[in-house]
């Protein structure tokens, strides 16, 4: 049942959580949130509480709000992650956009200190990040390199709409916490 793909997915998450790999939380997550995903508002709520939950903690350690807060807070206490690159981008355009390049004709140094303390939280990580201890699964890789031509999205939120109709009732679906 889709319920246990999306629990696994979850599952997936957390695992990625522990290793740290953010861009890959917000990769995954992304695919989470693809709209023939997300309307699946029954599926959603047949998670098993700790599954919903691991969910809902999960996001909120990447939530957008106040600038990535709770993300950039956590991603400080770790010596070894792969932060999101994504924020990383996002400093540098308000850095580049934000300052100009010059005062009063001279080089502006505040410019180049922020830039210089994004390219240093990269390379922080690239430095001290130790991923040896993990090794391929061939199997996986196959399952995943399978998949060659992406699926149309309207075509996804057709086979969503077959799972879960429009204003269809809980009690109408054959949804339950049982098979989660």
């Amino acid at each position: 049942p889709i319920c246990k793909v999306f629990s696994r997915f979850v599952q997936i998450l957390d695992r990625l959580r522990e290793l740290n790999s953010f861009n890959m939380i917000f990769a995954v997550n992304s695919g989470l949130n693809q709209i023939a995903v997300h309307r699946l508002k029954h599926t959603h709520g047949s998670l098993k509480p700790d599954v919903a939950f691991l969910h809902k903690d999960i996001l909120k350690l990447i939530a957008t709000d106040a600038n990535f807060r709770s993300y950039r807070e956590y991603l400080s206490g770790c010596t070894t992650a792969i932060p999101y690159l994504g924020v990383c981008l996002k400093d540098l355009t308000f850095i580049e956009d934000g300052n100009p390049k010059f005062l009063d004709g001279m080089v502006n140094f505040m410019r180049c200190i922020h830039i210089y303390n994004v390219q240093y939280f990269i390379r922080r990580f690239q430095l001290s990040s130790d991923y040896s201890h993990l090794t391929e699964n061939r199997e996986v890789i196959a399952y995943l390199n399978s998949f060659r031509e992406p699926v149309d999205e309207r075509k996804l939120y057709a086979m969503s709409l077959k799972r879960e109709p429009r204003n269809v009732t809980k009690d109408k679906l054959q949804i339950g916490r049982a098979s989660c």
